[in-house]
């Protein structure tokens, strides 16, 4: 029941096409990309049959795709046959390798260098913390090596090109070993790692940070130091870093807790600061200003703080993502759920390029940018989608 006397004002949201400009009143509901001007399509490799887990090598231009090519059952026993193929930017087939049971993880180090792959050990069906092997691959498809490890079900977080963490999932838990590579680009299990939260010692949010001209050091939960080489100076916040990068030469930009990004000038002092309705997911520099990240909206703010235009995601969005694609002068924008995903190429200017709906994306390999192409890979349950910026 509304109050009585009160008129309610209904806020209705606009579709935009051409351009996000006239978009910044925050009294009003950010408008909805009209998905009508479609990218072009470079190719599309397709299977109706369906893929598996898909990777992408940026470094050296080629995605990967795993797909279930036979499923016997010998001796009573159930076994499936997966052939993992390795296609360069131009759909060219570089390699390909059948294994005798379905890898439960896949991974790639971030230099590209080795394909990681879990493999059980072709016994009957197997489950995450079942123990397996291994299998090391390097960007040819040769094999390096092959390991035992306590569990095919595994994640890694890459600390450096020769140093990783690997989670291996097991029914009580979780095991954690360190693993460095070697001389011969094999990566050997090391000491297990006791007590490696996602968490440190002050909580969740940046600890050291070195920038081009500026340092952060957290010395407690939401206290920093900050240094330009001249300066030092402590710094109290009302909240965690999040995120730190130089705007320019002589201003460094925060994101301190969900909700507020503030511009130092080198002498420290507080430029421009932005208090946000909505909680910010990430901030992405463009050449003259930022785009904001959050879950319902990207909205653009100038080198000057002040936000020029707004966009809405579609309903239901479970996935917000962007990135600043300076060859092309546009930033790439990717939104919403596996029915309505829809990726904008739009201007700091706030024109819209292109903007195209797809449907039935894949919830976890959704878009890829590879820059240096001015290309974009999107992944669909059969197929691989290849378009340019």
């Amino acid at each position: 029941m509304s109050p009585e006397r009160h008129l309610w004002q209904i806020k209705r949201v606009q579709h935009v096409t051409s351009s996000a400009q006239g978009t910044d009143d925050f009294s009003l509901a950010a408008p909805e990309v009209k998905a009508d001007k479609p990218f072009k399509l470079r190719w599309k490799y397709e299977d109706t049959n369906g893929y598996g887990i898909r990777l992408v090598d940026k470094q050296h231009k080629y995605f990967i795709v795993l797909k279930r090519v036979e499923s016997t059952t010998k001796t009573g026993r159930f076994q499936d046959i997966v052939e993992i193929l390795c296609f360069d930017f131009n759909l060219r087939l570089k390699w390909s390798k059948k294994v005798k049971t379905y890898p439960f993880s896949v991974d790639l180090a971030p230099n590209g260098e080795t394909l990681f792959i879990g493999l059980g050990k072709g016994e009957g069906s197997d489950v995450a913390y079942d123990p397996g092997y291994l299998l090391m691959l390097n960007p040819d498809g040769k094999e390096i090596a092959k390991a035992k490890i306590p569990a095919i079900g595994f994640s890694i977080d890459f600390i450096a090109d020769d140093r990783a963490i690997f989670m291996f999932r097991k029914e009580n838990g979780t095991l954690l070993y360190e693993y460095t590579k070697d001389q011969k680009g094999v990566w050997q299990q090391g000491k297990p790692v006791e007590g490696m939260g996602e968490k440190g010692e002050f909580g969740a949010g940046l600890y050291d940070i070195e920038l081009a001209n500026y340092t952060l050091k957290r010395t407690d939960k939401k206290q920093y130091e900050i240094s330009n080489g001249i300066i030092v100076q402590k710094m109290k916040l009302p909240a965690a870093i999040y995120e730190a990068f130089e705007l320019t030469r002589e201003k460094i930009v925060l994101r301190i807790g969900n909700k507020t990004i503030c511009c130092l000038r080198p002498d420290f002092q507080k430029e421009w600061e932005i208090k946000t309705k909505y909680n910010i997911s990430s901030l992405v520099p463009g050449e003259g200003g930022i785009l904001l990240v959050s879950k319902e909206e990207v909205a653009f703010a100038d080198l000057q703080g002040a936000i020029k235009w707004r966009l809405s995601a579609p309903p239901n969005s479970y996935e917000n993502q962007a990135i600043w694609v300076k060859e092309k002068g546009v930033f790439l924008w990717a939104t919403g759920n596996e029915h309505n995903y829809i990726i904008c190429s739009i201007t700091e200017e706030g024109k819209i390029h292109h903007s195209q709906a797809f449907q039935g994306a894949r919830r976890y390999a959704t878009s890829l940018v590879i820059e240096e192409e001015g290309i974009f890979l999107f992944h669909f349950s059969d197929s691989v989608e290849c378009y340019y910026i």
